[in-house]
């Protein structure tokens, strides 16, 4: 099996595919702008839909943030037969962190 993943946009630098895999160091986000935003979202989709594709069963754990829009969680649970948001409260009201699992072909 082969995994083969590309970008042609010019955040590429700062996307990290072996982050995303638990094996490498943390991704930057520091030269995404607002315009940039969607493409960048639509390229880290492409590149979770392929490799879904190519290992289906894996639990997906994809980070976000308590005050997440609710039109792009939307978008990004929809690509999973099952879901599940899970936000921590350990800060102050607004900047809590949380997860969304997600799995393709099975359910926990």
């Amino acid at each position: 099996m082969t995994i083969r993943a590309t970008i042609a946009h010019p955040l590429r630098e700062g996307i990290s595919l072996w982050q995303w895999l638990g094996l490498g160091g943390q991704t930057m986000w520091n030269q995404l702008v607002e315009g940039n935003t969607p493409a960048a979202a639509r390229s880290l989709a492409r590149i979770c839909d392929h490799f879904l594709r190519a290992a289906p069963s894996l639990l997906c754990a994809i980070q976000v943030y308590e005050t997440v829009d609710p039109g792009s969680l939307t978008k990004l649970t929809a690509r999973f037969d099952w879901s599940s948001l899970r936000v921590y409260d350990l800060d102050a009201p607004g900047q809590n962190h949380g997860i969304v699992l997600g799995t393709r072909g099975w359910t926990p």
